[in-house]
Parts: C-alpha cells; sequence; structure tokens
C-alpha cells in the first residue's frame, strides 16, 4: 500500500517523488507529504495527487474523468509500462493538470483517445509537464493523441520551472498529434516551453486538425516542439 511506501521512499528517484512529481525534501506522515501537502491516491492504472476522488476526478471503466479545476498530478503506477486507461476532461472544466510520467498507449483501439478534452468544451484547459518527465500519449485510428476539438475553450501546454518535461502525442489515422480528430478542428492550442512532439496520422496535422479539417489559433511561444 502506500503507507509502506511512503515509511520506505521507496517512491524516490534521483530525488524526485514519484507520487506527486516534485523535486524536494518530502516527508511522508500518513501518506500526506508535509511539504507539498498532496495525497496520492492510486486510481486504476494512475497514480493521483491533489483534489478529492469522487468529487475533483472519478475512475470507471479504464476512464480517468477530471471533473473539476483542483490542480491535479498524474503519472501512471508504472511510467515505463504504458497502460490502456485513459485520461478525460469533461466538458467545460477548466482543468489544471500537472503530467509526471503518463504512458498510455490505446493506439490498437478504434475510436479511442488516450487523453481527451470534452468536444466542444468551454474549460480553459492548462497542462504542465513535470521536469525530467516523459509522457507518452497514443491514440487509435480517427483520434488525436490529445484531443482538442471545437472552437471554444482552449488548451495551453507548458513546462515547469526547468521547462525539461517532454510530451509525445502520436494521433492515430486521420487524428492530429495534438488537436482534431477525423474531421475534427484543432483550434486555440498555446505551447509554451517544455519539448513537446506532437504526431499526426495519415492526412492530418502534428499540431491542429484532423484530416478534413483544419487548425486555428495555434500559438508557439517556447520551448521545444517538432
Amino acid at each position: 500500500g502506500l503507507s509502506e511506501k511512503a515509511e520506505e521512499h521507496s517512491g524516490w528517484t534521483d530525488g524526485k517523488c514519484t507520487y506527486c512529481g516534485k523535486t524536494c525534501s518530502h516527508i511522508w506522515t500518513d501518506d500526506r507529504c508535509s511539504i507539498c501537502g498532496l495525497i496520492p491516491k492510486e486510481v486504476g492504472a494512475f497514480i493521483v495527487a491533489g483534489g478529492e476522488q469522487n468529487t475533483d476526478y472519478s475512475y470507471s471503466d479504464g476512464t480517468l474523468a477530471i471533473r473539476t479545476a483542483t490542480a491535479l498530478s498524474i503519472r501512471n503506477a508504472a511510467p515505463e509500462i504504458p497502460t490502456t486507461d485513459k485520461i478525460k476532461i469533461n466538458s467545460d472544466v477548466s482543468a489544471n493538470i500537472t503530467l509526471t510520467g503518463v504512458n498510455i498507449d490505446v493506439s490498437g483501439q478504434e475510436n479511442t483517445c488516450a487523453f481527451e478534452i470534452a468536444e466542444g468544451s468551454t474549460g480553459e484547459v492548462t497542462i504542465t509537464l513535470a521536469d525530467d518527465t516523459k509522457n507518452i500519449l497514443k491514440s487509435g485510428n480517427d483520434c488525436a493523441g490529445l484531443q482538442k476539438e471545437g472552437e471554444t475553450g482552449s488548451l495551453v501546454i507548458r513546462g515547469e520551472t526547468k521547462g525539461t518535461g517532454a510530451l509525445v502525442a502520436s494521433g492515430g489515422l486521420n487524428g492530429a498529434g495534438i488537436g482534431g480528430g477525423k474531421k475534427g478542428a484543432g483550434t486555440n492550442i498555446t505551447i509554451c516551453g517544455a519539448t513537446v512532439t506532437a504526431i499526426g496520422g495519415s492526412s492530418a496535422a502534428g499540431i491542429g486538425g484532423g484530416s478534413y479539417n483544419e487548425g486555428n489559433n495555434i500559438v508557439i511561444t517556447g520551448g521545444s516542439v517538432k
């Protein structure tokens, strides 16, 4: 359980707490870090820190659903092993997510998104890539790796303090790396730091629209993007 891991400090890698993804002198008491105050929980294939389960996020049928704007930190329980569990941000939620080692591969499942913002959402979503972490999102055919469709709402992807976090987002056939799935527009997307690799499927953009559609208001202000 997490209590045993906390006592043994077995969740540490190179001075970084692998539960909340922060680099500092964490001291664990009753599963809570006394420095950052986060309580990590095992939720499906993920470790989630921050918020309350069934209030700020929920888990059902292999999907971690983000329900509020409360800041959350998410990683795989085993970051080196891909999971088929997925992440979805519910409609109109201005989510604040830090990825600290997420590895999702649903490329073998038709019309399935690794990470999806609900279509047409008005939420202003911010995703922070924790320093020194690699995050991988691979979606199935007709879906973007990180899917943000519709003319409303926004997505900002940014680096943490050092800007050394990385994201590789791969769309399936017809899906953008980041943006729209098949016939979906990818709009209002900003990247401002870290290393982002966006790989679109056939006939789709790396960042922007899926096949048969286009991207609008794509802004890149820093980091390494390819």
